[in-house]
């Protein structure tokens, strides 16, 4: 029986799961978009599948960037290009609801580094 390395292990879950330009993994990608749906299922009060300024606790300026086609409201797709970069902040609030995200956390880590 062939023994596997750990690093053969990293290697090979890396080049399945694939890295981004950006660094991030697929991992990360999945997360941003879980995170943006979970936010916006908690949020859209009028139940539009949108998110209206008065339905979120950000700054007016901030909403404004997001809303990058200017629609006066944030779809899930402007809100998972928001979250980019911030994958620390997103797996700790998916976590507090599925204690799975921080395994996936863990993993997504490991990737990077190989």
């Amino acid at each position: 029986m062939r023994r596997v390395s750990h690093s053969m292990l990293e290697y090979s879950l890396s080049c399945y799961m694939g890295k981004e330009s950006s660094g991030s993994t697929q991992f990360d990608n999945l997360a941003s978009k879980v995170a943006a749906q979970k936010y916006l299922k908690e949020r859209d009060t009028n139940k539009d599948g949108t998110l209206s300024q008065d339905e979120v606790t950000f700054s007016e300026e901030a909403f404004s960037k997001l809303d990058t086609d200017k629609s006066g409201v944030l779809s899930v797709d402007e809100l998972k290009v928001g979250l980019s970069g911030y994958e620390g902040e997103i797996y700790n609030y998916l976590a507090k609801t599925d204690a799975r995200w921080a395994k996936i956390s863990q993993l997504s880590s490991m990737l990077k580094k190989v």
